[in-house]
C-alpha cells in the first residue's frame, strides 16, 4: 500500500494526502503513510469506511462542476464530527429512572468528576451530538486515569476487548507533542484518532494504560467541551487521561444504551467482587457559567 501511494503521489504531485474507505481504518498503515512519504499533512475522513466514498464522489463532482478556483474558495476545513442528535434534553431525566442510579449535587461538577477519575474511579461524558463515525470524541466517551496498567486489562476484560485494542489517550493539546510523536503531519488526523503514533520513552512508564505492546496509541488532543478532562488530566500529574468508547456508541439514552458503562463501572468498583449493585451513577449537569456540558460518571 506505501508503494501504491507513493506512485499516485509522484503521479500526482501533492503536499497533502486525504484518504478515505475502509482501508484507512488501520491506524498503524496511516502512521506508516505519515512517517515515510513526502507530504507535509495527512487527513483520514473520520467515520474511516465506506461513508467516506459518498462524500470524495460529491467533492469530485463540485470539483469538476464548478472548476478549481471556486472549488477551491469554497473549502474549508472539517472542524469536528458531531453530527448526530442531541439528547441533552433527555439524558438525566433517563438516569434519575434508572434503577440503581442517583444524582449527586456538586458546586462545579466538572471539578468533582476531576477529582473522582484522578483517585481511580471511572468516568463517563454523555453530551450533546453524538460523534460521526467510529470514534468516541468526547461526546460518547468512557474515562479513567492513565496511570495503572491494571486499567486497561480491567477495560479490556469487562468490556470483552483483545489486548490489541488500545484504550486511546485523551491529552491536553499543550502537552501533545511532549508526550507522543505528533507533528505538523499528523496532528490533523490526531484530532479525529484515525492514526497511530509513538509515546515518547520518558512517558511510557508514567500512563502505562493507554498503550499496547507496541508502544503505539490514538492520541487526541481535548477541545473546549472538556473541562473534567482538561481538569482531571491536570489532577492526575500526566496530562493524558485514558479515553475509550462503549461498544457500540450508547446513542439513544435508554438503560441498555449505558450497557457497556455499567460493565466498565463493574471493573472498577472497590468492592473486591464487584457487581452492578457496589456501583452507582454520578449524573451531574453543570449549569452554562461551569462548562455548558451534561456530564455523567460513574461511581
Amino acid at each position: 500500500m506505501l508503494t501504491s501511494v507513493r506512485r499516485l503521489l509522484e503521479r500526482n504531485p501533492a503536499r497533502k494526502l486525504g484518504l478515505a474507505g475502509g482501508l484507512f481504518a488501520n491506524v498503524r498503515l496511516n502512521q506508516l503513510l505519515a512517517e515515510k512519504l513526502p507530504i507535509d499533512e495527512i487527513f483520514v475522513f473520520p467515520p474511516m469506511g465506506d461513508e467516506g466514498l459518498p462524500v470524495g464522489g460529491v467533492l469530485a463532482y463540485l470539483l469538476r462542476r464548478d472548476g478549481m478556483v471556486q472549488w477551491l474558495k469554497e473549502r474549508r476545513r472539517l472542524e469536528n464530527v458531531y453530527l448526530g442528535r442531541d439528547y441533552d434534553s433527555e439524558i438525566d431525566g433517563t438516569l434519575r429512572a434508572t434503577p440503581g442510579v442517583r444524582q449527586i449535587q456538586a458546586a462545579s461538577p466538572a471539578e468533582e468528576a476531576a477529582r473522582r477519575i484522578a483517585v481511580g474511579e471511572i468516568g463517563a461524558i454523555y453530551t450533546g451530538r453524538m460523534e460521526y463515525g467510529p470514534r468516541a470524541l468526547g461526546a460518547r466517551s468512557i474515562l479513567a486515569s492513565p496511570q495503572n496498567r491494571e486499567t486497561h486489562e480491567m477495560l479490556n476484560k469487562r468490556l470483552d476487548r483483545t489486548e490489541f485494542m488500545p484504550f486511546a489517550p485523551v491529552v491536553a493539546a499543550g502537552h501533545a507533542a511532549e508526550i507522543f510523536d505528533i507533528s505538523n503531519v499528523n496532528s490533523y488526523a490526531c484530532r479525529f484518532m484515525t492514526i497511530a503514533c509513538k509515546v515518547r520513552e520518558p512517558w511510557r512508564a508514567r500512563i502505562p494504560a493507554v498503550w499496547i505492546v507496541s508502544k503505539f496509541v490514538r492520541s487526541r488532543p481535548p477541545s473546549g467541551r472538556w473541562r473534567a478532562v482538561s481538569l482531571a488530566s491536570v489532577s492526575t500529574g500526566t496530562s493524558v487521561l485514558l479515553r475509550s468508547c462503549a461498544m457500540p456508541p450508547a446513542n439513544v439514552p435508554n438503560a441498555s444504551s449505558f450497557c457497556e458503562c455499567w460493565r466498565s463501572v463493574a471493573a472498577f468498583s472497590t468492592s473486591s467482587a464487584p457487581s452492578r449493585r457496589d456501583s452507582s451513577v454520578v449524573a451531574m449537569r453543570p449549569n452554562s457559567s461551569r462548562c455548558g456540558n451534561c456530564g455523567t460518571g460513574f461511581e
